[in-house]
Order: C-alpha cells, then structure tokens, then sequence
C-alpha cells in the first residue's frame, strides 16, 4: 500500500482487511479535507497473487460511494501512478472492473485518484473486500 509517488502509506496495519474474506471488517483509509486528497496524487494498492493467473473480473466491496479508481497494468508498487489505465470507475457498494479479455498477472495496481464518501460524510476509501476472478 503506498500513496502518490512516495512510500508513505495511508492507514497500513488495517490494510489486510481488504482480502480477509471477511466482509464485515474494512479497510479505511486516512480521511481527507477534500476528495482530491488535499494535495496527494492518490492511493495506490498493490496486489501480488500467489502465481501469474488469468484475471477476468475485480470486485471490490465498498462501504464508500463516489470518487474513481483505476486497474493499472504496467505500474509497479513502488510507482502505481504510472502504468497504463486499464479500466476505471467511480465506487459504490459493489464496483466491478471487467476486462474486454483476460490479463495474465501476478499483481494487480489499484490506483485510487479521486476518494469516496464513507457512511461517516468522511473523504476516504472503505474496502471490505477485493474479489480476484
């Protein structure tokens, strides 16, 4: 988990909440000012699967509504800013990023560039669950 083009993170040590299988525990990030991060670039979350698998779908479970994330592919977790946008989207209680074919991957970079509000009225993410498909 890494934000912007630096390696700080954003509310780590809950941040394997987000693939606990558990979908009434979450990830929240900190809470911005403002949607756009007050300043920040975005969120990245790196995702390393166990092996190079054919994905077809992300599901992401969202106690959060609004803001956008993008799926990047050529994006690495010490920089996922960069790369290439996939797909992309605003959030809401089920956001589902589908490929027109499947991507051969053992990591998958989510980039959150614009953040959601929580049931709080609070500016941040709130992921209970990453599905990979």
């Amino acid at each position: 988990l890494v934000t912007n083009e630096t390696t700080e993170q954003d509310s780590p040590s809950l941040v394997f909440r987000a693939w606990d299988g558990d979908p009434a525990t979450s990830w929240k990030s900190w809470w911005y000012s403002r949607s756009n991060f007050s300043g920040k670039g975005g969120i990245g979350l790196a995702i390393s699967l166990a092996e190079t698998s054919r994905v077809t779908e992300l599901e992401l479970a969202m106690n959060s509504n609004g803001g956008n994330v993008q799926w990047r592919v050529d994006a690495s977790a010490d920089q996922p800013e960069t790369g290439t946008v996939l797909l992309e989207g605003p959030m809401s209680g089920q956001t589902i990023l589908t490929p027109s074919a499947p991507i051969a991957t053992d990591t998958i970079i989510l980039w959150f560039n614009d953040l959601p509000i929580d049931a709080e009225g609070k500016f941040r993410i709130d992921l209970a669950e990453i599905y990979v498909r």
